[in-house]
């Protein structure tokens, strides 16, 4: 328990310095034997966001939501993540109706 204790820590500090990859790693290492870790679930969402990697940062944000379902920061960090999705998308569509505007539709 000490160790999982001290990787939860650990990937909090490499959150801070920007070593994503890292925290990511450590997250899941803690969710490997506590799935519902409410600091590894929402700093690998949050981790993920900062990435783009918006498929694993939403579906920590709904993991996050679905075991602790009263917290207003994962509340706020799944309606965070839905609305990156949604950007997402909507550069996607802007960049489709443009290639077919311009013709460079294979």
């Amino acid at each position: 328990e000490n160790a999982e204790v001290a990787r939860g820590n650990r990937s909090q500090v490499y959150l801070k310095l920007g070593q994503l990859d890292a925290c990511i790693e450590d997250c899941t290492g803690v969710l490997q034997t506590d799935p519902g870790n409410e600091k590894a679930l929402f700093r690998r969402a949050y981790a993920h966001l900062q990435q783009d990697t918006l498929q694993g940062a939403a579906a920590d944000a709904m993991t996050l939501n679905m075991y602790h379902p009263g917290n207003q920061a994962a509340q706020q960090m799944r309606l965070v993540v839905s609305e990156k999705v949604a950007e997402q998308k909507q550069v996607r569509l802007a960049k489709v109706i443009e290639a077919c505007r311009s013709g460079d539709v294979d």
